[in-house]
């Protein structure tokens, strides 16, 4: 009896910590959450298996992950904009040319691999 109460008190758990997203960026679309490594250089081509995809004008490389693996890919922006490290965007993973779309943080810093934090 213990051992059933405490799997559904962690499936309860792990349920509360997942990333239940914007009903405008359904995953079905091939919408994902991801988090801003760093900007791409100029002419940079998109990530996902584009193949023969353009350069981009402005990208950033984003860190995402696929079920329990972390993965890294390019993301288009608006020109001229300027995405500091750490800040969290949706993106499309089926369509390469789609700009990633920044989500308000509300202040939550988002620690990096590399160890320094980002606001």
């Amino acid at each position: 009896m213990r051992t059933l109460a405490a799997c559904m008190c962690a499936a309860c758990l792990a349920s509360a910590c997942a990333d239940v997203g914007d009903a405008r960026y359904p995953q079905r679309d091939g919408w994902r959450v991801g988090i801003v490594e760093s900007m791409a250089p100029a002419g940079s081509t998109p990530g996902n298996g584009c193949g023969e995809a353009a350069p981009l004008d402005q990208a950033v490389y984003v860190r995402y992950y696929a079920g329990m693996r972390p993965r890294r890919t390019v993301v288009a922006i608006v020109p001229g904009t300027d995405w500091p490290a750490g800040q969290r965007l949706y993106f499309n993973l089926r369509d390469c040319r789609r700009q990633g779309i920044a989500i308000p943080d509300a202040g939550r810093r988002i620690q990096l691999a590399s160890g320094e934090s980002a606001q």
